[in-house]
């Protein structure tokens, strides 16, 4: 056993006991948070990576975001909100391709589209999120169309190119589809969550 013959050393000694036991708890931490972000991922939230532009401008192809599986599960989502939606598609992997839109009418509601606008009882709503400008023309589904019960009604911000609930296969979107809700925040501050966790996300679900 070394014996230490200087206070100076000891005081050394104990220092370095203590940088160790600091650096041990801290790594200590990070595995645990890194195990929690496993076990939860998948039951709680979801992570998920944007490929395609029917969501633009609010969103991007490469985007990265995470989502609410909770919120998606207890239908927290209304006017506006953004979701992932499981279709009746599949994948060459066997899994159902999801797409991601924005909810515009909930069971019950008669939506209506016409000269380039969308109504929703009668009453044109109101889209600050879309280019001023913008014209939504209607496709395959007959208009006005009346959102059926347990399912919604949703369309891309990118009116041109979205393939939606304006055609006729994804008109009957059930509520039991919604796969996650993208949480306000993610969208407020997008280019914090690319910068921060867009590296570490995996691409496990693929949006148009």
């Amino acid at each position: 056993m070394n014996r230490i013959t200087s206070p100076e050393l000891l005081r050394a000694e104990i220092s370095g006991e203590r940088e160790d036991k600091i650096t041990n708890v801290f790594l200590w931490i990070m595995i645990a948070v890194v195990l929690v972000f496993i076990l939860l991922r998948g039951f709680v939230f979801a992570t998920v990576y944007v490929s395609g532009t029917s969501m633009y401008p609010t969103l991007n192809d490469g985007n990265y975001l995470v989502g609410d599986r909770l919120a998606a599960r207890f239908g927290n989502y209304g006017y506006g909100s953004i979701v992932t939606v499981n279709t009746t598609e599949k994948e060459s992997n066997g899994a159902y391709k999801k797409i991601i839109k924005r909810v515009i009418g909930l069971e019950g509601d008669v939506i209506d589209i016409r000269l380039g606008k969308v109504y929703r009882n009668g009453e044109e709503i109101d889209e600050p999120y879309l280019p001023r400008g913008v014209v939504t023309s209607p496709h395959t589904t007959p208009m006005p169309y009346t959102v059926k019960e347990g399912e919604i009604f949703v369309l891309g911000d990118n009116r041109g190119i979205s393939h939606d609930s304006r055609y006729s296969d994804y008109s009957r979107i059930k509520t039991s589809q919604v796969y996650a809700v993208i949480p306000e925040w993610v969208i407020k501050h997008l280019d914090l969550v690319q910068k921060y966790y867009g590296a570490n996300l995996p691409r496990n679900a693929e949006l148009n």
